[in-house]
């Protein structure tokens, strides 16, 4: 119904659909409902509720719920900003795989907005994502090892090689 695959697009009845299913927390109605809420896509848009639907996703351990979750608290939703918790959720999505938030994650560690700054993580995130096919990480990485020692090159090469997804929710 959303987008009208199969049938005519209703924006309207799926958002009250992600409702009742997100209602008996199924974590990607949850998603759904919230991302509508967050654009006014069927509903009037609504970035308090949102973050509320946003978050029980991510709670949830929904990758997608928790990396977009994180681009909530940095602010791309028109809120204000929180770097520390937008790199939390980046950070537990990353570590389930989800790309973007691997990428968002080493910018936030390249630059140290809300985290410490850290060029060997920054640079493990980077090498994982462009591993999965993200350019715009490949690209960012060979511009942020031109700020690195060898020595943190291999470091992050080491841990990258290291990395599998839901290994680790720390931070290396």
């Amino acid at each position: 119904l959303l987008n009208g695959q199969g049938v005519a697009a209703d924006p309207a009845q799926a958002a009250v659909l992600f409702r009742a299913a997100a209602e008996q927390s199924y974590a990607p109605a949850q998603l759904n409902l919230g991302m509508l809420l967050l654009r006014g896509t069927g509903v009037k848009r609504d970035p308090a509720e949102a973050l509320k639907w946003l978050s029980l996703a991510a709670e949830q351990g929904l990758a997608g719920g928790q990396h977009n979750l994180g681009v909530f608290h940095a602010g791309q939703s028109g809120a204000a900003a929180n770097f520390a918790e937008a790199a939390k959720w980046f950070r537990l999505a990353a570590n389930q795989g989800f790309v973007a938030s691997q990428t968002n994650l080493a910018l936030m560690l390249a630059s140290g907005q809300g985290v410490a700054s850290d060029l060997v993580e920054a640079d493990k995130w980077l090498i994982i994502a462009a591993a999965a096919g993200d350019r715009q990480a490949a690209q960012m990485r060979s511009s942020l090892e031109r700020k690195m020692t060898r020595e943190q090159v291999v470091r992050a090469q080491e841990r990258a090689a290291a990395w599998r997804p839901g290994a680790s929710m720390g931070g290396h």
